[in-house]
């Protein structure tokens, strides 16, 4: 990476991997990235092939899409559950997935990516929704696939999407697992 320029040499470098519009979390990472140039964050970049170098980061932070392939049908569906409060709009803030394969895929590839960019003494921060229908992401599916971490800590809220009554969302803190990296 380029001369990061630092208040102190010690500072802590934190990546947001999934910034979107809102970057608000976390509200002071050194770094936000995003697949999608609309959303202008700092780089364009997949968080599944990140250009930066090994332990590079202190924290990383994952806040990725929570939905599928948003029809008309699912968004009247959500603007109905929501007490007319969401608009088709929501989708392109935040996102969604295609199929639930690319979803596993990025899980794979996070995986993968953000235990080499994480420092061994780093932390990872990692917001799911636990969906209980065939259109949302799944807690059990990320940790399956994050076998390259361990959590030490799991701060569940009630999902305030309404998606589905018995939704959750989890806020993960993980730390890289000591033993040799699996993809």
């Amino acid at each position: 990476m380029s001369n990061q320029t630092t208040l102190t040499e010690d500072a802590p470098l934190i990546l947001d991997a999934t910034c979107s519009y809102g970057k608000v979390w976390p509200r002071h990472a050194t770094v936000r990235i995003d697949i999608r140039p609309e959303v202008h964050p700092d780089i364009v970049m997949d968080a599944r092939d990140l250009k930066f170098p090994n332990a590079y980061f202190d924290t990383i932070f994952c806040d990725p899409p929570h939905l599928f392939s948003p029809g008309k049908q699912t968004i009247a569906v959500l603007h109905r559950r929501m007490g007319g409060r969401m608009s088709p709009t929501m989708f392109q803030r935040y996102g969604w997935w295609n199929s639930r394969s690319d979803w596993l895929n990025f899980v794979k590839g996070t995986n993968r990516e953000f235990y080499r960019c994480l420092k061994p003494t780093g932390t990872l921060e990692y917001k799911i929704l636990d969906g209980k229908g065939n259109g949302t992401t799944h807690l059990s599916e990320l940790l399956k696939g994050m076998t390259n971490f361990t959590v030490t800590a799991d701060r569940i809220t009630k999902s305030r999407t309404n998606f589905n009554s018995d939704s959750h969302c989890h806020w993960l803190t993980m730390k890289p697992s000591p033993h040799k990296q699996s993809d």
